[in-house]
């Protein structure tokens, strides 16, 4: 705990061009990162730009949630975000935004009347085999 490097990417578009859907920039201008690497300030969304020199990664949607359990560090020469020592980041596929519930609940219910049909197809062709 606390020392996992969190996932970043290195383009917000996939190669047609086409924005990946969950992910977003995250911008932390250098003056608002403690010493520490606690970050104590930062935007998040689609398409920002800052007029101060900044950090720029590429994130999760499920980084937004949390940032107060992160910081910034410099390996390879490069920042990359990290767990602060008392923190444990949670994974992108265990966190669920509102949108991919409610699709995944669509797509179970849509399951569940699909094999429900199939079972009455079953039923009455078994019927018509019996007359």
């Amino acid at each position: 705990m606390g020392n996992k490097i969190i996932k970043t990417y290195d383009s917000i578009v996939d190669e047609n061009g086409d924005r990946i859907r969950n992910l977003f920039y995250l911008i932390i201008n250098v003056d608002n990162i403690a010493e520490d690497g606690s970050i104590n300030e930062y935007n998040i969304g689609n398409m920002l730009f800052s007029n101060q020199e900044c950090i720029n990664f590429i994130v999760d949607h499920n980084i937004r949630e949390q940032m107060e359990g992160l910081r910034v560090v410099f390996t390879d020469n490069r920042p990359r975000l990290m767990e602060k020592e008392d923190y444990e980041f949670i994974e992108n596929e265990e966190i669920e935004t509102e949108e991919d519930r409610k699709i995944r609940e669509l797509e179970e219910q849509l399951k569940l009347l699909k094999e429900e049909k199939e079972r009455e197809k079953d039923k009455e062709d078994t019927i018509e085999d019996n007359e």
